[in-house]
């Protein structure tokens, strides 16, 4: 069984277009079709919330797996070359799984965990633990959070269980920035600032994971507790 993660993530594939699909769509049929000739058992791979487009598309609560999102080319310029990839990955995988091969997909939201040192929300806590961290958006904006290792637990069960259902979102923590940054805060015993006057995110702020809960048992960490463990990975 194969679990399938490469990929440029975020603004990277709008910066190099050429080497963001040679990487996300080549890379990822590579992934499959070796798979394939290969008779692997099942493939599990990475998709991302981004496939939701704007938070706007949403306003009646939480986003679950059975909305049909718009495509990436309709939100252009805000949704980033990114969310076209993983939306054309979901198509490749429906591709092959017509083919016979098993094949499942995850939707995390944006992924915390120790030495993940990219912008402030993979360097929140560790900046914290060195005395002040800042986040650059008001307290009242909101952002759904997900553990590494809550996201690792939904791959490890996609792999070895028997799910039911083609691809799965692994939820997560739905907080306000002033939210966050009093846990950690707590946690650290740093100083975490905000910029009132800076933007919400376009990205909904709350993922449903029950179709995860249902199938293969799946729950989140309570986000103190992931906070915590990260502190104890690092320190």
């Amino acid at each position: 069984r194969l679990v399938h993660l490469a990929a440029m993530i975020g603004s990277s594939t709008n910066e190099n277009p050429t080497k963001g699909l040679a990487t996300n769509a080549g890379g990822t049929d590579n992934a499959f079709s070796v798979a394939e000739s290969a008779g692997l058992d099942r493939v599990v791979y990475a998709s991302t919330h981004s496939i939701y487009g704007n938070r706007d598309n949403y306003p009646d609560g939480p986003v679950a797996e059975d909305v049909a999102p718009p495509t990436a080319f309709s939100e252009y310029p805000d949704a980033s070359f990114y969310a076209g990839l993983k939306q054309l990955n979901e198509y490749q995988s429906r591709l092959y799984a017509d083919r016979g091969l098993d094949v499942r997909g995850v939707r995390p939201p944006f992924v915390f965990g120790p030495k993940r040192d990219r912008g402030w929300k993979g360097l929140l806590i560790d900046r914290a633990l060195s005395g002040e961290s800042h986040i650059p958006h008001p307290r009242e904006a909101e952002i759904c959070f997900t553990y590494v290792a809550d996201v690792a637990d939904l791959f490890v069960r996609l792999l070895l269980e028997d799910p039911s259902h083609h691809v799965y979102n692994t939820g997560g923590h739905t907080l306000t920035m002033g939210e966050i940054g009093s846990v950690v805060e707590d946690v650290t015993g740093g100083t975490v600032t905000y910029d009132e006057d800076g933007g919400r995110l376009s990205q909904p702020p709350n993922y449903s994971h029950e179709r995860a809960k249902a199938d293969v048992g799946y729950d989140l960490t309570p986000f103190e507790d992931c906070v915590r463990d990260y502190v104890e990975r690092v320190t």
